[in-house]
């Protein structure tokens, strides 16, 4: 399957442009990608995964974004833990 319209999107603009190439392969390149991130997000925006609307690519996001946000509290936390040690 092709690369859709989300995907590109983000292929477009992620790590600025560094990746803009993988948009004329075909999807099943994705998997042999060495950036988690990047290859989490274009599977989350994958039509296979039925992303099939801006809005849906939206809240998939914003959901990853959400998690993102609660690991980097966890790793504040651990990070005052330490300074506390000192």
């Amino acid at each position: 399957m092709s690369i859709n319209e989300f995907q590109s999107a983000v292929l477009t603009d992620y790590a600025d442009g560094d990746f803009a190439f993988l948009k004329t392969r075909d999807e099943t390149d994705i998997g042999t990608l060495r950036d988690g991130l990047l290859k989490f997000i274009l599977i989350e925006l994958s039509t296979e995964e039925d992303c099939d609307s801006v809005n849906t690519a939206i809240d998939r996001l914003t959901l990853a974004r959400d998690d993102i946000d609660v690991c980097l509290g966890a790793m504040i936390k651990i990070q005052k833990l330490l300074l506390n040690k000192i």
